[in-house]
């Protein structure tokens, strides 16, 4: 970096000597020739060669793009009734009326479920298992007593958005019935936002097979939330994945609830499918919350490995940018070696040429990635040049470590498809960078057909914190990072924490990573890895099946398979029981403590294209109705 030119300091300048002039003046004259004959040269190469292409948001390139997410489909047929309340149609018009429901009806046949849309007379005749009452602000009295009735008829029940709150003549009623269903101390509708998402925490059930910390986006709308003893499956959130409840009042946050009453099942969203983002990703997450939704009501068996290693709660990366002031990699290292703990080191190679001892060190002590060859912009340059760069730099590596390496952290996290497809064809597997915020776990990509891991930031780095806020007190720092490391833990995420060597590494600064790490390492619930570790781990996990059905003594079946190449250790079946059932026992792996209602075994290991299969007997060999 360039020092700051101080003026008027009263620091005394010394006369340069003749000598001193001559070499001056002939330092000059071979500067001006070496600047002509780069100007010669940039008249002869392509412009992209030189200069960085106009910055985008890497995350951008994101939107556009799906990710590789387990199939939405449904188990099983459930044959689902869609309401068709006429009173409805004074609030919403007929037509209006018809197109959200032919919305519902096209999606639930998506997922795989029969749906057929019926008038509130009918209900009673239909055979359904699941009764769907979706954006019915006003309800008559057959609707009101098909949705008591649910339950002691063994239906599951959906509500979504304002269903409820007006009766046959369109006046309003409250949210009595919601409040009812859901057992919430208090729902109230959120105020005008610009920006509307849902988030999705691990561990609930209707977000089997969701990414951990996924962030759905809703269109602006008159959405409800709700404050509830027992918890929600998902909430209203902001852009950074953090709670934005109504008016500012805690935990009255809650976009999605499942809830037990009268013996059977309901599900409420505090929205509708006609508010989900007409976009990819959010799209594919709506589609599994449906598909979770409609199983869940139905009381079939959710059943999927869990987000992390042995069981962890979440996971978390320390990843250091080595670039300018190189050198200072070496007090991080060292730092994290007292701890026992393995880093992450994305080198600038053309620096890296220039410490070789301390290349060999970090390789030693961690993980080795590539921050580029001489931290010029990726994202928006020609493919061919993407492709020599990344091949380039690969090159250096290998010839500094003596191997290839997986990770790729883009400088200044800017990227487009070109980029990623550039690397992986230099033989990387994943990259490292912020993912529009989109989900707080890694996601896997399809890249000219083949799988490359994406691996999110999605809190403060340093420089975030050090430069643009300007902390310089390295316990406010280590506050700061600890603070969103445990936001990360809550959502059952990747905490992905970036720093450079020319900041948090500093030997003034570097006190906060070591805070940082040791509560860290102190988490029993955190698994704290590599940024190798936690891709490999996720695209081997991406590639186990998961298939669940309950037999008619009550007892559960879960059928794995294991369509990847790598050997899969560690992993942890996750079973939605409902009901506060428990399990007593199982047939392969361990059962390993678990809330009541769920059961979660750690599995033994999964060899490349093996198959296990798991009876899980619950307590008791309830052999009724699935919930």
């Amino acid at each position: 970096m360039r020092s700051p030119i101080a003026t008027g300091t009263g620091v005394k300048v010394r006369r340069p000597d003749e000598p001193t002039v001559r070499r001056l003046l002939l330092a000059g004259v071979v500067l001006l020739v070496v600047v002509v004959s780069a100007a010669i040269v940039h008249r002869r190469m392509p412009a992209e060669s030189w200069d960085d292409p106009e910055r985008v948001s890497g995350g951008a390139a994101l939107l556009a793009m799906g990710s590789v997410l387990p199939d939405a489909r449904l188990a099983h047929p459930v044959r689902v009734a869609v309401v068709r309340d006429p009173a409805s149609a004074q609030y919403h018009g007929a037509e209006r009326l018809d197109t959200l429901l032919a919305r519902w009806e096209r999606e639930l046949r998506e997922i795989g479920a029969e749906p057929l849309i019926v008038e509130p007379a009918a209900l009673r005749s239909r055979v359904a298992d699941v009764v769907v009452v979706p954006a019915t602000p006003c309800i008559g009295a057959d609707t009101h007593r098909a949705i008591v009735e649910a339950g002691r008829l063994g239906r599951g029940v959906v509500l979504t958005w304002l269903t409820g709150i007006r009766d046959a003549a369109c006046t309003p009623i409250g949210y009595g019935l919601v409040v009812s269903l859901t057992g919430a101390a208090r729902v109230d509708t959120l105020e005008t936002r610009a920006e509307n998402y849902v988030v999705f925490p691990t561990g609930g059930v209707l977000a089997t097979d969701i990414p951990p910390g996924a962030r759905m986006e809703l269109l602006s709308g008159n959405h409800v939330a709700l404050r509830r003893p027992a918890g929600r499956d998902a909430y209203h959130a902001d852009f950074d994945l953090d709670a934005a409840p109504v008016a500012g009042h805690p935990l009255m946050d809650g976009a999605v609830v499942a809830a037990e009453h009268g013996g059977g099942r309901v599900v409420y969203w505090g929205f509708d499918l006609h508010h989900v983002a007409d976009q990819q990703w959010s799209r594919e997450i709506a589609r599994l919350l449906l598909r979770n939704t409609i199983a869940w009501t139905a009381g079939l068996t959710l059943a999927s490995l869990e987000p992390w290693k042995h069981g962890k709660r979440s996971a978390a990366v320390l990843a250091q940018d080595v670039e300018d002031e190189f050198a200072n990699a070496r007090h991080a290292l060292d730092t994290l070696r007292q701890l026992g703990i393995r880093g992450t080191y994305y080198l600038v190679t053309d620096l890296a040429r220039s410490h070789e001892a301390l290349v060999e060190a970090l390789a030693g002590e961690g993980e080795i990635g590539s921050h580029s060859e001489n931290h010029r912009l990726l994202g928006g340059l020609p493919p061919e040049l993407q492709m020599r760069r990344l091949a380039g730099t690969q090159e250096q590596i290998r010839r500094l470590t003596g191997e290839a390496v997986a990770g790729l952290r883009p400088p200044e996290e800017q990227f487009d498809l070109a980029t990623l497809e550039a690397w992986r064809k230099a033989g990387g597997a994943y990259v490292a960078a912020a993912n529009d915020s989109r989900a707080a776990s890694p996601e896997v990509l399809l890249v000219d057909g083949e799988p490359l891991i994406l691996l999110g930031r999605v809190v403060n780095d340093d420089f975030t914190v050090l430069r643009r806020a300007g902390v310089t007190d390295a316990a406010e720092q280590a506050r700061i990072y600890v603070t969103d490391s445990e936001r990360m833990r809550a959502l059952g995420g990747l905490y992905l924490f970036s720093y450079h060597s020319n900041m948090l590494a500093r030997p003034e600064n570097v006190a906060a990573l070591g805070v940082l790490a040791r509560r860290l390492a102190g988490q029993h619930d955190t698994w704290l890895a590599t940024a190798v570790e936690v891709a490999d781990w996720w695209l081997s996990r991406a590639a186990v099946r998961v298939s669940a059905e309950r037999s008619q003594d009550g007892d559960v079946t879960v059928g794995l398979r294991n369509d990847g190449p790598a050997r899969v250790d560690g992993a942890v079946l996750r079973i939605a029981l409902g009901g506060g059932r428990v399990a007593a026992a199982t047939s392969a792996g361990r059962l390993l403590d678990s809330a009541p209602g769920v059961a979660r075994i750690a599995l033994p290991a999964l060899a490349p294209h093996a198959t296990l299969t798991v009876r899980i007997t619950l307590a008791g060999g309830d052999a009724s109705r699935a919930y």
